[in-house]
């Protein structure tokens, strides 16, 4: 992640756009961004891995738009109905997918 970011700023510090200092609001943000959104997805994700395996832990990817929403209704923006709904199918997917499965025994 760190190579990425550096490749990316100096991409960017080439490039034509305006470059300036981040304000005490925006460094916040960055920080809020870089440590929330990235380094604990990935922890969170990478323990996810290691107790429920890959394809579990596959099927919470699919709340990602859920949780933008969420995010969104606390910014200040009304989700559509079809959102709604959207969102609700989406966590009954997921719901029923982590119902552990019941296997007949046979002797």
């Amino acid at each position: 992640m760190a190579a990425g970011a550096l490749l990316l700023f100096a991409v960017a510090l080439g490039s034509d756009t305006h470059v300036s200092a981040l304000d005490a609001k925006a460094a916040i943000a960055m920080a809020a961004m870089v440590i929330g959104g990235t380094v604990l997805a990935y922890l969170f994700w990478g323990v996810g891995i290691a107790r429920l395996g890959a394809a579990r832990t596959a099927i919470f990817v699919n709340l990602v738009p859920v949780f933008a929403m969420l995010v969104g209704i606390f910014l200040g923006t009304s989700p559509s109905a079809a959102q709604i709904v959207g969102g609700l199918i989406v966590l009954s997917g997921v719901s029923i997918s982590m119902i552990p499965s019941r296997r007949l025994v046979t002797t």
